[in-house]
């Protein structure tokens, strides 16, 4: 049975790191495809002669106009517009730090990064480098207008004075006699993190009631997707950039083409988004608005909800999503209390302990059971070797007569891997632990405990994370008073099987060290004191 448990531990583990990609994998969110009635468009027969710009149109273009910025400050954001594309630049949010400097979700180095600056494949908006001019800027309002040869296209942006929501109407206006197809994108853009739980958590957002996400690690050239979306956009490990089309104009109010791509040659590594708009036809002198909104912020629930009802379902969990939803609610109000994530961590530590209690203390009594009648189990064994469906039938009886479950060791570890899983995911995700300081060396609970050190080991170089290095030590202790258990039964075989017990109790927490190493400190304090109430509990229950 303790193989069986050390197997068992082993195997949730996997499961608690692999089972994001095997949901993926087993159950694929696909977004349906556009259908062919969709990607043609219908002209009428009076409309066919649509005029376009032509190629040797003069655009103004950057290199005749230096660059202009305007800077837009309030609580929330520091953002940096451009007349280069009547783009934003730059968005720093200004509650967040990261390496104790701003926190810039979006800092463009490149024009074709700029945020909601406009891309199109039509002859229309052919040379993308379109010179905008400040039309205005009074409050939380900042207007953008740029007049080309045969058509205006104007930008308001509104920035409000609470919330992340960055909202932008786009207007449109056609100055040719003629009738003219337009067909016009926007770009999104945000660094990379080099972290590699960041790295994995960060991925393409694609919605319309159905959701697809696409892992930006599994990204090795230009990702596409057609469709008829209402949501887009990059969602990273506590911050997201999602974009909205608002239901202004009932035809042109979806997205219908998402590219993707990795700026992989750039430093800091960029993600790329082209969100495309479909195309739509304006007649002469006739003008459209569409509204799009952009959220860029935190990913925390009230503030997505604030902005959009919508947006709040960008924020996975993984298949227990209730569960970590439940469980991060105990840790804010476990918080409330001591005023210290680390304390709260502890406290939920031990609340779940306590719920779990029950099952605990099964589980334990259910595997002394199965220590006293081991002797008996060898020795039919030994009186059955040679038939094993009578080995079998006298096993059962075994079992039946002392009411003794062979699985009941087993099972409240086998209920308690969603919890684990779901706390996993929750802590993983939770915005609340970035930045959040504990003790002494533990300066943030969404990394590593990492202790610097006045010299360099192998391997490990000159810092070290301690608490993976506690969490074995004391996952050590446990094994040892597990296997000590068996020290009162007097048998040959069990002390074989004692000494192969001592044995797997000096590797497992060796390996539990090295999985969880470079795990944020947070997770690991809460297996380190789920360790020790376990600990107290053998003693007391012994």
């Amino acid at each position: 049975m303790q193989k069986k448990t050390f197997l068992a531990i082993i195997l949730s583990l996997l499961v608690l790191i692999t089972y994001p990609y095997i949901i993926a994998k087993l159950f694929p969110q696909y977004v349906s495809s556009v259908s062919k009635e969709e990607k043609e468009i219908i002209i009428p027969e009076g409309n066919r002669n649509l005029t376009a710009l032509s190629e040797k149109s003069s655009l103004p273009i950057f290199s005749l106009e230096s660059e202009k910025e305007n800077v837009f400050e309030n609580n929330n954001f520091r953002i940096v517009f451009t007349n280069y594309g009547g783009a934003i630049k730059e968005i720093e949010l200004k509650k967040y730090k990261l390496n104790d400097q701003p926190l810039m979700l979006v800092k463009s180095e490149e024009r074709e990064q700029d945020v909601f600056s406009i891309g199109s494949t039509s002859s229309i908006f052919k040379d993308r480098n379109i010179i905008y001019k400040k039309k205005s800027s009074f409050g939380n309002t900042i207007i953008y207008t740029a007049n080309l040869e045969h058509s205006r296209i104007t930008k308001e942006y509104f920035i409000p004075p609470e919330g992340y929501g960055i909202r932008l109407k786009l207007i449109i206006e056609n100055l040719n006699s003629q009738p003219q197809l337009f067909n016009y994108s926007l770009n999104l853009s945000s660094p990379i993190s080099k972290n590699n739980i960041s790295r994995r958590l960060s991925e393409i957002y694609i919605a319309n009631g159905d959701i697809l996400r696409k892992n930006i690690t599994t990204l090795k050239k230009e990702y596409t997707k057609r469709g008829n979306f209402s949501l887009a956009g990059i969602n990273k490990r506590y911050f997201c950039l999602i974009l909205k089309c608002l239901p202004k104009n009932l035809s042109i109010n979806r997205i219908s083409e998402i590219k993707a791509s990795l700026s992989s040659q750039k430093q800091p590594e960029c993600l790329l988004l082209n969100v495309g708009i479909k195309p739509f036809i304006l007649h002469s002198q006739q003008r459209i608005e569409q509204e799009f909104i952009l959220y860029a912020g935190p990913k925390d629930t009230e503030q997505l909800a604030a902005v959009d009802k919508d947006l709040s379902k960008i924020i996975n969990y993984g298949f227990f999503s209730g569960i970590s939803k439940i469980i991060l609610t105990a840790l804010k109000f476990f918080y409330k209390i001591g005023h210290n994530y680390g304390l709260a961590i502890i406290l939920l530590a031990m609340a779940i302990s306590l719920l779990l209690q029950p099952l605990t203390l099964k589980g334990f009594k259910s595997m002394k059971n199965m220590q006293k009648i081991q002797p008996h189990l060898n020795s039919l064994r030994e009186q059955h070797k040679n038939d094993q469906q009578k080995l079998m039938q006298e096993t059962r009886n075994l079992f039946r007569k002392h009411n003794v479950n062979p699985l009941g060791g087993c099972m409240p570890m086998l209920l308690q891997i969603p919890i684990f899983i779901a706390l996993y995911q929750g802590l993983l995700r939770s915005l609340e632990l970035r930045g959040a300081k504990f003790i002494f060396w533990i300066k943030d609970l969404s990394q590593t405990d990492a202790l610097p050190l006045t010299f360099s080991l192998p391997l490990i170089g000159n810092k070290i994370n301690v608490l993976p290095i506690l969490m074995a030590i004391a996952m050590g202790w446990q094994q040892k008073l597990s296997t000590g258990q068996m020290s009162t039964v007097q048998n040959a075989q069990v002390s074989g099987m004692e000494r192969q017990q001592k044995k797997m109790s000096l590797i497992m927490p060796f390996v539990f060290a090295l999985i969880f190493y470079n795990m944020p400190s947070g997770l690991v304090l809460y297996w380190l004191v789920n360790t020790l109430i376990t600990i107290f509990c053998q003693r007391r229950i012994r």
